[in-house]
């Protein structure tokens, strides 16, 4: 009933936010329109050499299948997401069980921390694959959880295993290499508690995974002709400044619910609870990794959210910890398990507001991206070309021809060397104002101004502090040909004044 009762509290707590989808989701839905509508998994049809702008091929392609039997991808994503966030309250509650089968009481515990975290919660409805991911990576971790069994019961836990570590390793980058940490981890606990080397389910699971991933690649090289998608090359490049970055997110995220990695360590030291070394390591391993790539730019802390449901497990079993040692009589103790576990629920609903913050603030964003798309649907060309920083909803809804001005999308843009990469918004560095230009677009959205309250004065662009402009922006300000071949225009839409810059067609005759 508890386990229930925090699926329900989930759903409850995501129907505040209706409609937030994400910016990035759209560039999913773009890939998997466009390959349902036969041109294959590409963002702009008829590309000569399309590139991988999408680090979830798994998502992209359910969506692709989705589209071709008639389902909407918007209310596809918005489903799965809460769909594979219940799921991976279930799994905590697995994982929960296997680490104290002697305190069912703190089984659905980890889903409660789950249900109340915003940042989880409006994860699950931004049209992303974070909670098909985290699902995956907390199923896959508890299939591989040890627990008496025989031979083949083993080997059957390796193919459940491989299963579910290859799909989340189709699902995001990372799934690879948290595989081999998770069964790395595994196999030694083993050795250790049990004095001998498991070699079987390790090594079924690592064959079902290598045919899976290696699949993948193939596909990746006859279709892109890259061995890494081309928002690894955008992405990515910043040296020490990016991991810098990376720190400060970290730090920020885990800090806003501290209580659960504070409680996480109990579950660990001095010696580590039964099973929860292998839960820790591939927590530890994920955290590092998301300080190596530097971060993300969302206030929901979207690359933590995927090992929340990990994380919730160690601090129930730590929470465990704690109040077993403690010398008090049983009524004060029952009391201060009461008062901890309240208290770390109201730390993580209380500690997770920005991601409460940002779900109503992309309701109101993703507005106005429709209105804009609309108003461009109607008034250009169908062959317009359109150049934009964010490259997710107005693509998606005008189904113009879009260059992406930060590169992930665009093959040139993402392999130049910006030299101060790292130190800024994270996935919005790159930039090349010449080769957008050479792309001819009709349209130009400068992101800081795209939408005001008021007509934005032209006059006032060139006065924009340099962090308000991405690189792109600010070169293609400095070019004399675009100053001449290019205008400023504003449209009143229903919410918002709509900025852009216009492409003169007599321009293109100039001198």
């Amino acid at each position: 009933m508890l386990l229930l009762a925090a699926v329900g509290v989930l759903l409850l707590h995501a129907a505040f936010f209706p409609d937030c989808l994400s910016d990035d989701a759209f560039i999913s839905y773009r890939y998997a329109r466009n390959w349902a509508d036969g041109h294959g998994p590409v963002f702009n049809p008829g590309q000569a050499r399309p590139v991988e702008g999408y680090t979830n091929f798994l998502w992209t392609a359910f969506l692709a299948a989705a589209l071709k039997i008639g389902f909407d991808p918007e209310t596809t994503s918005r489903a799965a997401g809460l769909l594979f966030a219940v799921l991976a309250q279930m799994a905590t509650f697995g994982l929960a069980r296997t680490l104290q089968p002697d305190r069912p009481w703190l089984w659905p515990l980890p889903a409660w921390f789950l249900a109340l975290d915003s940042y989880f919660v409006v994860e699950s409805i931004q049209g992303l694959e974070t909670t098909l991911f985290a699902f995956l990576l907390t199923a896959g971790l508890l299939v591989s959880a040890h627990r008496p069994a025989t031979r083949d019961d083993r080997a059957r836990d390796g193919i459940r295993a491989g299963i579910f570590f290859g799909l989340a390793a189709l699902c995001r980058p990372e799934g690879l290499p948290l595989l081999l940490v998770a069964l790395t981890a595994s196999v030694v606990y083993q050795r250790r508690a049990h004095g001998r080397w498991p070699v079987r389910a390790p090594a079924v699971a690592c064959a079902i995974v290598v045919a899976m991933v290696g699949g993948h690649l193939a596909f990746r090289l006859a279709t892109y002709g890259d061995w890494l998608p081309n928002t690894f090359y955008a992405k990515t490049g910043g040296g020490l400044r990016q991991v810098a970055r990376g720190v400060a997110y970290v730090a920020t995220g885990w800090g806003r619910i501290l209580p659960w990695p504070v409680l996480a360590g109990a579950a660990l030291l001095p010696r580590p609870i039964r099973g929860a070394a292998p839960l820790a390591a591939v927590w530890l391993a994920s955290t590092l990794g998301v300080v190596a790539v530097g971060g993300d730019f969302k206030p929901t802390f979207r690359f933590l959210a995927w090992t929340l449901p990990v994380l919730a497990t160690l601090a129930a079993a730590g929470l465990a910890r704690v109040t077993a040692i403690s010398r008090a009589t049983i009524p004060v103790r029952r009391v201060a398990v009461l008062a901890l576990i309240a208290g770390s629920l109201a730390w993580g609903w209380l500690g997770s507001w920005p991601g409460r913050a940002f779900a109503r603030q992309r309701t109101i964003d993703l507005g106005h991206l429709r209105q804009a798309a609309g108003w461009f649907a109607e008034n250009l060309p169908a062959d317009a070309v359109i150049a934009t920083g964010p490259s997710g909803a107005i693509p998606y809804y005008t189904g113009r021809e879009t260059i992406d001005m930060w590169g992930l999308n665009d093959r040139e843009i993402a392999r130049r060397e910006i030299p101060s990469m790292g130190g800024g918004t994270p996935g919005h560095e790159k930039g090349d104002g010449r080769a957008v230009l050479a792309g001819r677009p009709d349209v130009v959205l400068f992101t800081a101004v795209r939408f005001t309250s008021q007509p934005f004065p032209e006059e006032d662009v060139a006065r924009l502090p340099p962090t308000a402009l991405s690189v792109s922006e600010r070169e293609m300000l400095a070019l004399p040909e675009f100053r001449r071949s290019y205008r400023w225009r504003s449209v009143s839409l229903p919410g918002a004044t709509l900025n852009f810059f216009e492409r003169v067609p007599a321009a293109d005759e100039g001198p």
